[in-house]
């Protein structure tokens, strides 16, 4: 694909830098659009390793791994791990559950380790 091509493609979809999973869209810092991947990881940490004394996090992140499975992606929907989204996490047994009780949905550590979260305090959930 030409430079103009990608520039073009850039201006019809408002100059993203990140994908709908919340990664970086490689190749924008050739056409000086892009931020710095290192960027993108401060601060984060895969779901599978939140402290179990944190309860509310922000999804930032849906790795690769994840995307090719449209069946466990509405999962996650339901669960409202989307990137940007606030979520309540708890532990019962070895199962990581998302969500609110009763409507909450138990991931595994082979989906928990690909979801990237920030676990500021002041995090609120929707409910």
């Amino acid at each position: 694909m030409s430079e103009a091509v990608e520039r073009r493609l850039l201006d019809v979809l408002g100059h993203p830098q990140e994908s709908p999973y919340g990664n970086p869209i490689p190749g924008l810092a050739e056409l000086g659009e892009g931020t710095d991947d290192v960027e993108f990881r401060e601060g984060l940490v895969a779901l599978s390793a939140v402290p179990e004394s944190t309860h509310n996090v922000i999804v930032r992140r849906i790795g690769e791994p994840l995307q090719s499975d449209a069946a466990l992606l509405v999962r996650l929907r339901r669960a409202g791990i989307r990137p940007n989204m606030p979520v309540r996490i708890s532990r019962v047994g070895g199962e990581l559950f998302v969500g609110r009780e009763g409507d909450a949905v138990a991931f595994g550590d082979a989906v928990t380790s690909h979801v990237f979260v920030s676990t500021a305090p002041s995090v609120a959930t929707a409910s």
